[in-house]
């Protein structure tokens, strides 16, 4: 159960950066693929 909260807690991280990377250049979002490789 405690694995499946910390799995759910980097999803909703993984979105807000989504979002992030929404309002940003394309630039910026290779810098984020690098810096956090979410698959």
């Amino acid at each position: 159960m405690a694995e499946f909260n910390n799995r759910s807690t980097n999803q909703e991280m993984v979105t807000a950066i989504e979002y992030w990377i929404l309002r940003n250049s394309h630039v910026e979002v290779l810098t984020i693929k690098v810096v956090f490789p979410f698959g």
